[in-house]
């Protein structure tokens, strides 16, 4: 006997407007959209938070391989994807929600473009249009709304990409809610994915950029990778699944104690200008000074630039010393410090990224200073006029030539690139070789 049965569609405004508490955040939510521009194969995601009060919106746009007009049609609707149901291993997807709930927990219209092929597709959820016929159903709107489309210029005449357009941000943009706020809101989003796709985005040869209103998103590592005060890194944990190899791993982060005063502690130079600037602590957006009750007050980010600027000129200020140890022509020394002043910051994130690769380069940094050390101090011997060393006199030191400096600066980095590609090629061998062992 086979049983009667009868169709309960969920009425769509109920269901929407239910999927809308589940409660993200807008930095996890385009967490949640840059997931799927990294399955897509995008190489650069573009996020703009763009203010105009009430009508202000979102626009994430990738260069992803794009949507056909089925496939897009397939990404805007809800549950298209069945979690048992096998997937490929680079998808981070399971249910085929996160687009949709994502957006919608933020705003009431959400319209994705998409290019494939040189053909564009565009179709969108909005729930004001479905909320004025309360029987309606599950319908999407292809284009853009009214008003609307002039945000997908963007797309136009490209291959592939997509456009993930939020309007009508009545979850952020509430009552009394004002372009500072809006502004802070982007430095929260920009520290949460800094953190949380720091892997992808950090190194010369990282994996996407990703930038927040034209500003790339510096990454951040909460495992403080490299810092000398790490106590433990446990070794890595493999499990082989369906879709390949996960390794895992536990790190013990330094304790306060462990770590410099510079760390959490401002200096003497900093709490001098805090003392001359009122200062606010609270972010407002790029600002660097407010007016609060009719006071004129610094913001945290007047003191980042402050502190960012002296640290620039001191680096400079601290290498005159040892390009004078090379030369004393004028010029050189001028335009050595110009580029110091312009590129040590630079410098310092290449750094950080090499000591990834190569594990052996703060050894030999320290060696190279090490010696960049003695060859000042014989310098400085051999020019002495000190009268409590040696009577005033020169003492009589070998120097060191500019070629031997030079020849000594290339094989101490030589050497220590060769050593610490050599560690990485036996490491790697060996976690491979364990893996292999596993699996037997």
């Amino acid at each position: 006997m086979t049983s009667k049965t009868r169709k309960a569609p969920p009425r769509a405004m109920a269901m929407l407007e239910s999927l809308r508490g589940l409660g993200y955040s807008t930095a996890a939510a385009l967490a949640d959209i840059v997931d799927n521009s990294i399955s897509a194969g995008a190489s650069e995601i573009r996020i703009d938070f763009q203010w105009d009060g009430p009508d202000s919106r979102l626009l994430i746009l990738d260069d992803g391989r794009g949507m056909s007009d089925p496939e897009l049609e397939g990404a805007m609707r809800l549950g298209d994807k069945n979690p048992l149901a096998e997937r490929d291993a680079h998808d981070l997807g399971r249910f085929g929600m996160g687009l949709k709930t994502a957006s919608l927990s933020q705003c009431r219209r959400l319209t994705v473009a998409s290019a494939k092929g040189g053909k564009l597709s565009c179709l969108r959820w909005d729930l004001d249009e479905l909320a004025a016929d309360p029987q309606s159903d599950w319908l999407l709107f292809e284009g853009p709304a009214e008003g609307s489309d002039g945000h997908l210029i963007s797309l136009e005449g490209k291959e592939a990409g997509t456009l993930v357009l939020w309007e009508k941000l009545d979850r952020i943009v509430t009552a009394g809610y004002t372009a500072d706020n809006f502004g802070d809101l982007i430095d929260t989003v920009q520290s949460h994915l800094a953190m949380v796709f720091h892997r992808l985005i950090q190194g010369p040869r990282a994996r996407i950029r990703l930038l927040i209103n034209n500003r790339p998103i510096e990454p951040w590592d909460p495992f403080m990778t490299g810092h000398p005060a790490k106590p433990w890194s446990s070794p890595l944990a493999q499990q082989r699944t369906d879709s390949g190899l996960v390794f895992a791993q536990c790190h013990v982060l330094p304790h306060r104690d462990k770590l410099s005063a510079e760390e959490f502690e401002e200096n003497a130079f900093m709490k001098a200008m805090e003392r001359v600037f009122p200062a606010t602590n609270q972010f407002h957006g790029t600002k660097s000074f407010i007016k609060e009750n009719g006071k004129r007050l610094a913001t945290p980010m007047f003191f980042v630039i402050l502190a960012l600027g002296t640290t620039d000129l001191l680096f400079a200020l601290d290498s005159i010393p040892a390009i004078y140890g090379l030369t004393r022509e004028p010029y050189i020394v001028l335009v050595a410090n110009l580029f110091a002043l312009m590129g040590l910051r630079q410098l310092y994130f290449l750094l950080g990224g090499l000591l990834q690769k190569l594990v052996y380069l703060s050894i030999g940094l320290s060696v190279l200073l090490a010696f960049i050390g003695v060859k000042l101090l014989l310098h400085a011997l051999h020019e002495n006029e000190l009268p409590f060393i040696n009577g005033g006199e020169h003492v009589n030191v070998p120097e060191i030539p500019i070629a031997v400096s030079l020849g000594a600066i290339v094989v101490i980095l030589g050497v220590t690139t060769i050593a610490s590609l050599w560690k990485s090629k036996r490491d790697a061998k060996a976690m491979v070789a364990g893996s292999d062992s596993t699996t037997d």
